[in-house]
């Protein structure tokens, strides 16, 4: 299972290029539970929620270095996400509850769009309001991608911004994850992954960028492997070719297959291990056994 946000959901690829189908692709089965926006406190609530459904022997827990921290600070100010971590015992139980959650849903879209004002039938049908407040204008203007130049350019971009150190509340999530994942008998395995900014801005410093090693630092203390992508990426030959046109934003299609490939190059290595440690207590215990 993959835990995380628009990384582990693999945003802004087609489909297949994402982590989770290229897993599949390999031949291993693979569950993700990532989306856009998530931060720790909520991906611990959808581990909680999905996870204990499934029961994945791994998960993969992706940190992204630029927003995770500042993600957590809005969390946790949700009553409601609080609970996740404060109350042992809450569950919503949505794993049962998808018509439920797909009412809701619909809901909630519905309100939306009916504060939108519509102009004429031929443009209501695509609720989108007037045309120049309409989605449609905005996609015609190139709103998003010009706010996304224009904060790169003059160094405004959120990812030029120092992430805020990890908080006390970060490593109780952490280990609040890895108690849920151990009660059946499963793995969380943190994985750190580095932005365009690492590599953009030149950082001398690499351990203290985004405040890496103090995140790392967290996750081994309360007992996770820790895996850190930008080894493998630090190794490319251009870092930046795994970024769209090398500019901030999601790892393209070559970003992901590396990310993919490096993960699977790491499962198999720890399997490789397990199995050899396993196989080497089993003959102690025959010889044992003998004596």
């Amino acid at each position: 299972m993959l835990i995380g946000d628009s990384f582990a959901q693999g945003a802004f690829v087609p489909a297949g290029s994402d982590p989770a189908s290229l897993f599949r692709e390999a031949g291993v089965h693979t569950v993700t539970c990532g989306m856009g926006a998530n931060g720790p406190l909520l991906e611990l609530a959808t581990l909680i929620e999905f996870g204990s459904a499934v029961r994945p022997p791994v998960v993969l827990w992706l940190y992204y270095e630029a927003n995770d921290m500042r993600d957590l600070t809005i969390g946790q100010r949700n009553p409601l996400l609080r609970r996740y971590l404060d109350d042992p015992a809450f569950c919503q139980h949505l794993w049962e509850r998808q018509g439920e959650v797909d009412v809701y849903l619909r809901r909630c879209l519905d309100a939306r769009w009916s504060e939108m004002p519509t102009v004429s039938p031929g443009l209501a049908k695509h609720r989108g309001g007037t045309f120049m407040g309409s989605r449609l204008f905005e996609m015609a203007k190139l709103t998003r991608l010009r706010a996304r130049l224009t904060g790169v350019i003059l160094g405004a971009h959120p990812e030029l911004l120092e992430s805020p150190p990890p908080s006390a509340l970060f490593g109780q999530i952490l280990d609040e994850a890895r108690t849920r994942v151990a009660a059946w008998e499963g793995t969380v395995i943190f994985v750190y992954l580095p932005a365009w900014s690492r590599y953009a801005s030149h950082a001398n410093d690499h351990g203290g960028f985004h405040h890496r090693d103090a995140v790392l630092a967290v996750a081994r203390e309360i007992g996770m492997e820790t895996w850190d992508f930008g080894e493998a990426l630090a190794a490319q030959p251009d870092p930046l070719a795994h970024f769209p046109f090398c500019a901030c934003g999601h790892y393209n299609e070559d970003g992901y297959a590396l990310l993919a490939a490096w993960l699977l190059k790491r499962l198999g290595e720890r399997i490789s291990s397990t199995q050899e440690t396993t196989g080497r207590t089993g003959k102690r215990l025959r010889a044992d056994t003998q004596h």
